[in-house]
């Protein structure tokens, strides 16, 4: 678990409210360290670890966040406590369950990796063009989103630059350019959303997940996202912008906040893959791990920069501030404990239980 560092990011001196930033960060920091001198028994030693990842989550929010205006509206959350260190854990628990919690995907069902309803084409173009007659437009559900997304992103994932096995089989066009490389570029690829489809629930689900996708959509509202609920809402969950293909690995890295797209700047569309174990970037296709999204039709739009933004930011919270790390710790003790203690000090599982059964995808 990583510690505030004890200066800002040069970035938030550009922001007019840098003194409040400063101020928020400072009472952060005294509460780091308070909470890290602290005594704990057996008890309460999980209940010292929460304190310290709600802390630091909120503390990097305000260094990392997905936009100057969030950074400015967490300080000023941090100043509005009045340096009481309750309040500022409620804060940061909320800022875990429902920002970061949200794009960790755990359990659930995954959507069929491939599309099988169409028949050999020798041309590529000829292949895409029939994928095309058969979606609907925009995408109205994930098979849907699925074709257009490959035809878009040229039948390969964008990060590694393997070719979809399924169109592969089918097509000799495809087959041809896989096996340009040595091997072959060939594997599985799924159609991953960039904005979970879990925070888009409606009155219709369950009232903690429905509470829980408020919480989410409010909370991206407060970092100055307030156009994007109505952009994504129901069906437009799949719309091209929030949806791009990936291999099924680096799906599985992406959705548990271990890979993200960090923006070039000057570079429209052109990103440096992030991740937290350096063997994951050895996926990459690219030896710098840089790659600039393309569209092989133009009527295809391309992710939207602010979605990847968006969770590259809450990428980087989770890892820096411990919470990834946290949570993994904290599902793989579910896994091994059958009775709760009597102590509590197993009453964080059960916290974080009822949590992940709000947002599980279904």
């Amino acid at each position: 678990m990583s510690q505030l560092p004890d200066s800002l990011p040069t970035r938030l001196g550009h922001s007019e409210k840098i003194e409040e930033i400063r101020k928020a960060y400072s009472t952060l920091l005294n509460i780091q360290e308070a909470i890290s001198a602290s005594d704990t028994t057996k008890a309460s030693r999980e209940s010292h670890e929460q304190k310290l990842v709600h802390v630091r989550v909120v503390g990097y929010l305000i260094r990392e966040g997905p936009s100057l205006t969030a950074s400015e509206f967490v300080a000023k959350e941090v100043n509005l406590c009045e340096e009481d260190e309750d309040k500022i854990d409620k804060a940061g628990e909320r800022y875990f369950h429902h920002y970061l919690c949200a794009f960790k995907k755990s359990g659930g069902r995954t959507p069929a990796s491939s599309l099988s309803a169409f028949d050999a084409f020798e041309s590529k173009k000829e292949m895409a063009m029939e994928m095309l007659r058969q979606a609907e437009k925009p995408p109205q559900d994930h098979k849907a989103a699925k074709r257009q997304a490959l035809v878009r992103d040229d039948f390969q994932c964008v990060v590694s630059g393997k070719y979809d096995l399924e169109m592969t089989r089918k097509n000799d066009d495809l087959r041809a350019a896989a096996c340009n490389f040595s091997p072959p570029r060939v594997g599985i690829t799924q159609c991953a959303h960039i904005i979970p489809s879990s925070t888009n629930k409606s009155i219709l689900d369950s009232k903690d997940k429905h509470e829980h996708a408020a919480s989410f959509w409010a909370i991206l509202g407060c970092f100055g996202y307030e156009d994007i609920q109505d952009k994504l809402k129901g069906k437009d969950i799949n719309s091209l912008d929030n949806v791009m293909t990936l291999g099924m690995e680096i799906h599985h890295c992406f959705d548990q906040l271990m890979m993200w797209f960090e923006a070039v700047e000057g570079s429209p569309d052109t990103y440096t893959i992030k991740a937290t174990e350096p063997l994951v970037l050895a996926l990459c296709k690219a030896a710098d791990c840089k790659i600039t999204l393309t569209s092989a039709d133009e009527r295809l739009p391309l992710p939207n920069p602010d979605y990847l933004e968006i969770h590259a930011a809450c990428c980087r919270v989770a890892h820096l501030s411990g919470a990834g790390e946290y949570m993994d710790k904290v599902l793989e003790d579910l896994e091994d404990t059958r009775v709760l203690s009597e102590d509590g000090s197993t009453a964080h599982m059960l916290s974080f239980a009822l949590q992940k059964e709000a947002i599980a995808v279904v």
